[in-house]
């Protein structure tokens, strides 16, 4: 390695017209010569488009295939893609840049890892050796190869269906996993963060799949662990919470009760005025009714008859209209 210094790489795509199946690229680590064709590369396979921090001096090999034509199978009939591939080697430098250092187009892909592809690979591993473990973390693991048909995710054994996962290894020993981190879920109250150790309140933290070696759930808080507090601090604050939550209840209820004596009285009084008022109304219109009697009784006339004294007398003068005199004084009321 010319340093072991730790940079930010961006994988090249898959160029349009590839297959983006068939296209890899791998962080090349060394040559298996005992194998055969790819199987001889050794190193992480990284997705295309990704981002990874790795050393600088690091080795990438990728591979472009493209689809030239179809051929058929003799004994089966069936059909099968013709493929070529493009390799190219390229070496990571300090700045993250990459620099290419071999680039060769095969017509047809299984040559592209005959004894001419891996004399070349041997050669710049020679002249740029991985000096033990290369370290390898994925920021961004790119749009990756979808999935041809469902299968479970390697991490969580979640079933994806077809194009939602991303496809990890090749051939039959491919694998499908979740395109970024595999879901979660919320984890109990009281349990303990993998990474601090302080138990977790509701909410704070979540079981999530950790994508190393064989793969693990673990409990981790969300974001900063020093962010959250542990479960009994969150349990002091909750009962100090509901005793505040009570004691307002309380004086809402008390001052509810005292508002609703106010209301009351003041119903009370406004039902005692209302009723003397009608009282006093009622009375008055009694007393005007009996004035008004008295004096309709003073004021009204008897009506005057003539008659005689005695049988053959005069009678009482009358006006020539023959209504009575007012003179006469000798007439009597009628019917007394």
């Amino acid at each position: 390695m010319e340093n072991e210094t730790t940079v930010r790489v961006s994988v090249p795509p898959v160029p349009e017209g590839a297959d983006v199946h068939r296209s890899w690229r791998r962080v090349l680590t060394g040559l298996d010569d005992r194998a055969e064709g790819d199987a001889a590369v050794i190193g992480p396979e990284v997705g295309h488009g990704a981002v990874v921090e790795t050393a600088a001096g690091a080795l990438v090999l990728i591979v472009d295939q493209h689809v030239t034509g179809w051929g058929e199978a003799y004994r089966t009939g069936k059909r099968y893609p013709l493929m070529d591939a493009a390799v190219s080697l390229h070496l990571v430098q300090g700045n993250g840049a990459l620099k290419p250092l071999w680039a060769r187009h095969f017509k047809r892909a299984k040559g592209a890892f005959g004894a001419a592809g891996l004399g070349q690979l041997r050669k710049h591993l020679a002249a740029h050796p991985a000096a033990g473990d290369l370290p390898l973390a994925v920021v961004d693991p790119g749009p990756g190869r979808p999935n041809f048909k469902p299968g479970p995710c390697r991490w969580c054994a979640a079933v994806l269906p077809k194009g939602q996962g991303v496809l990890v290894g090749r051939g039959e020993a491919a694998q499908v996993e979740h395109r970024g981190e595999c879901p979660s879920q919320p984890a109990e109250p009281g349990t303990y963060c993998a990474r601090c150790g302080v138990s977790v309140a509701p909410g704070a933290a979540r079981v999530v799949v950790v994508r190393e070696g064989e793969g693990r759930r673990e409990i981790q808080h969300t974001g900063r662990c020093e962010d959250h507090k542990s479960y009994f601090v969150w349990e002091q604050e909750q009962a100090q919470r509901r005793a505040d939550e009570d004691a307002r209840r309380a004086e809402a209820k008390a001052a509810e009760a005292k508002r609703a004596k106010r209301r009351e009285a003041a119903a009370e009084k406004r039902r005692l005025a209302r009723e003397a008022k009608e009282r006093a109304a009622k009375e008055a219109a009694e007393a005007t009714h009996g004035r008004s009697r008295a004096s309709t009784t003073a004021t009204r006339s008897p009506r005057i008859s003539c008659w005689q004294r005695r049988r053959g007398s005069r009678r009482c003068g009358t006006t020539p209209s023959g209504r009575h005199s007012a003179r006469l004084q000798s007439c009597r009321p009628v019917g007394l």
